[in-house]
């Protein structure tokens, strides 16, 4: 296929109204791009949402599967993250992938190995940075999505926030985001404003065998303690809480920079 007839985007589901409204708004970058929602041709509204990005020009198909999985990982972290009770906002789920209007067939499993932090996929900083300087002006959501592109502990918090269970109590998982924020700050010196008692509570439930089960972080450890020390929502509340002041004072930091800082954890 000639590239120059290239034009993949993604097929993206979740609540209507809400893909309605990123589409009819500008999300100011072309990194993350939201369009569709209007049948042109009946000249009425339609479910039919693309996700399209600059980060997909010059990709094969399973490339551009991936890092729109990237894309709208890190995405759906920030809506958990930054609006917890806004329940319209359905995660967005990629359903096909298109060259044009042409649905291909590509498998669209995500690949646990896949990272777009440092990659290749995302060399170009210069034009991340130009949007990023303008977006974080209003603590736009899509600044901090390009945040996560030139600064590691933002795109770990996300990781990690995205693979926090909201089906069922996740202790072990609500334990690595604090324990990461914790040393996230020793790097950045950004205080994470944590609750001590809750952290103890926190981690004298993560640790319990009777009560984080398999995951628990030491494994089994016979004890006779079975009820958690802190109701699960109180410390699942706190964590996110403190997560979102670290996104927000990692924005208020880099609008002080003259040029903005990367962060990579492991050189």
């Amino acid at each position: 296929m000639s590239e120059i007839n290239l034009n993949y985007n993604l097929h993206v589901i979740g609540n209507p109204n809400y893909c309605r409204s990123l589409a009819n708004m500008s999300t100011f970058t072309n990194f993350f791009d939201i369009t569709g929602g209007v049948d042109y041709y009946l000249d009425c509204p339609n479910d039919d949402f693309r996700l399209s990005s600059v980060l997909f020009k010059s990709r094969n198909p399973e490339e551009v599967i991936q890092i729109g999985h990237e894309l709208v990982e890190l995405f759906n972290s920030l809506n958990k993250l930054l609006f917890p009770t806004d329940f319209r906002r359905l995660p967005l789920v990629i359903d096909e992938i298109l060259n044009n209007d042409e649905v291909l067939n590509y498998s669209l499993e995500k690949k646990k190995d896949f990272k777009l932090f440092n990659s290749h996929y995302i060399s170009n900083k210069v034009d991340i940075e130009s949007d990023l300087s303008e977006l974080i002006k209003n603590n736009n959501i899509f600044g901090l999505l390009l945040l996560s592109f030139v600064r590691e502990d933002i795109y770990v918090l996300l990781k990690l926030i995205s693979n926090l269970n909201d089906k069922e109590e996740d202790w072990t998982q609500l334990y690595k985001i604090f324990e990461s924020l914790k040393n996230f700050s020793k790097i950045t010196n950004i205080d994470t404003n944590f609750d001590k008692k809750i952290l103890e509570e926190l981690k004298k439930s993560s640790n319990n065998f009777s009560i984080s089960g398999i995951n628990s972080r030491h494994g089994f450890v016979n004890s006779n303690n079975v009820q958690s020390v802190i109701d699960y929502t109180e410390a699942k509340n706190h964590i996110l809480y403190c997560s979102k002041l670290y996104l927000f004072k990692s924005m208020d930091l880099v609008k002080t920079q003259d040029k903005i800082e990367s962060i990579i954890l492991i050189k």
